[in-house]
């Protein structure tokens, strides 16, 4: 944290924003719903809902102090045609000075001056480590009070507004000193090069190639994934049509197998129990088994489901090369927003979720890395959804991330953090710092999906099916041996329970 810290009051830099928007002669309590006539919003309403006794408050740092809501501070920054960074300038504020008053005790009536409070440099430093605004809230906060307005600003800027603003704590400054550091001249990349040195030019160049590269590669590898997904489905498909009939009797008597062995154990363990108690405990133990009979079953029902039963003449209509090229690009930016939702990384604001919300979070990541494994129906090769990710599906995942993130999935939209930045005059060191710790996130997300991929896509399950259905003959007499082998096995048991039964009825009869 720097040495020195320049703090103005939230009352001040009100009272500087008005007179500059409306000079020295006009009255602020026009602001109030109880003026005359007051001024009003874009929604016909005062611009503040508050009295003019309240307002009188907000410059009173003493007991009788009047703190701004965040809402009221947009809507007053709003009115005086604030720029954005400006605006979420001054809800920071507003929220720090309530944060600081509760950590100090004077919303507790402690008697302290307020005023003096939010002038301590030590306070600051002890409590702005602690300090922790919703960035998803502020962002809502600014799309649902806004009006059209609303619309132009994207989380992500919201995100970098106020992680700049926190930085160096710039937030505490005068609302006048934050319009200096965010430029309202809109700066083209162009521009920023014409007036950086050749040797920071070339380094941003190459930190910016290789930031695209990366972020190309994420997007490539999310809608690799999906759709490999498909086509491993698609392959357990096949498999399931012709080795249906083997693998649920392969299940069945693996089943009966492993119930006769625990009846064999429990008889050892527990030898005074009758017959039905024998059977009835076992049962009980097989759970796994019926698990794994019940969801072959469904495989094999998936196989012979075809979707391409229900167009005529037995093949879905065909698909342009355009159509499939833009239902891509709309799955790619589906994805890339999911992403950017469900991972706590990606969004500064999962720091502020309950962990109820974050648990759901990671529940639905879980259910995007399994979409494909609950289908009921299996597609035909000639079909446009046979290899590519079912967009349908990812809009829910991401209808139902925004609802779990309170965020309008209409209006949510990621934009590009780098032309912001740029646009808005960003140094030169902070854009290429912004560069290089991107790309060390894109780098790090890539080599976290290459570990999971195998999972994700069900991959080495896929293998064996590609491996059996190589040479189907000889995987066929492989089943078929097993099969033997179950039944020789079973055979075998069934005369070693026998003869359990039998010993045990001899035992107690001696008895």
């Amino acid at each position: 944290m720097e040495d020195v810290i320049t703090i103005s009051r939230l009352s001040d830099d009100i009272r500087q924003v008005f007179v500059t928007a409306f000079g020295e002669n006009e009255e602020m309590v026009r602001l109030c719903r109880d003026a005359r006539d007051p001024f009003q919003h874009y929604d016909k309403k005062p611009v503040l809902n508050m009295t003019q006794d309240e307002f009188v408050g907000i410059f009173n740092h003493n007991s009788d102090h009047y703190f701004l809501s965040p809402v009221q501070v947009l809507r007053f920054g709003m009115f005086c045609r604030l720029p954005f960074p400006n605006i979420i300038g001054l809800i920071l504020k507003a929220e720090w000075e309530l944060f600081l008053s509760e950590m100090a005790g004077y919303a507790n009536g402690s008697g302290k001056n307020l005023g003096t409070l939010l002038y301590d440099k030590y306070l600051v430093e002890l409590y702005l480590p602690d300090f922790k605004p919703g960035i998803r809230k502020i962002y809502n906060m600014i799309v649902n009070n806004t009006g059209d307005s609303g619309c132009t600003i994207t989380l992500s800027q919201v995100d970098f507004m106020i992680n700049d603003l926190l930085d160096g704590h710039k937030f505490l400054s005068g609302n006048d000193q934050v319009s200096r550091l965010y430029s309202e001249k809109v700066i083209t990349e162009k521009i920023m090069l014409s007036n950086i040195s050749r040797q920071e030019r070339e380094s941003y160049l190459r930190l910016k190639e290789l930031w695209m590269i990366k972020s190309t590669a994420l997007d490539d590898m999310l809608l690799m994934l999906e759709r490999k997904k498909k086509l491993n489905v698609s392959m357990e498909n096949k498999y399931y049509r012709i080795f249906g009939v083997l693998e649920i009797e392969r299940v069945r008597l693996t089943i009966r197998h492993e119930r006769f062995r625990l009846i064999i154990s429990i008889m050892h363990d527990q030898p005074e129990l009758k017959v039905r108690d024998l059977f009835r405990l076992a049962d009980n133990r097989l759970t796994e088994a019926e698990t794994e009979r019940s969801d072959i079953k469904n495989k094999i029902a998936r196989s012979h489901n075809s979707i391409e039963h229900y167009f005529p003449g037995g093949s879905s209509p065909a698909a342009t090369d355009e159509f499939r090229n833009a239902y891509m690009q709309e799955c790619r930016k589906l994805l890339r927003k999911i992403f950017f939702l469900l991972h706590p990384d990606r969004l500064m604001c999962h720091q502020s979720l309950p962990e109820e919300k974050k648990t759901e979070i990671n529940e639905l990541w879980l259910e995007l890395m399994k979409s494909t494994k609950d289908e009921v129906y299996s597609f035909s090769p000639s079909m446009l959804l046979y290899n590519l990710p079912d967009y349908a599906h990812l809009d829910s995942i991401y209808h139902r991330a925004c609802e779990i993130l309170g965020i309008n999935p209409d209006g949510f939209e990621m934009g590009n953090r780098l032309e912001f930045m740029i646009r808005k005059g960003a140094p030169i060191g902070q854009i290429m710092k912004f560069l290089k710790s991107e790309t060390g996130q894109l780098e790090l997300h890539l080599a976290q999906l290459e570990l999971v991929q195998n999972e994700y896509t069900n991959e080495d399950q896929t293998q064996v099916y590609r491996d059996a259905l190589d040479d189907i003959t000889l995987h066929t007499e492989k089943l078929k041996s097993e099969i033997a082998g179950l039944k020789d096995q079973i055979i075998s048991l069934k005369k070693e329970i026998s003869y359990g039964l039998i010993n045990a009825g001899h035992d107690k009869h001696e008895q």
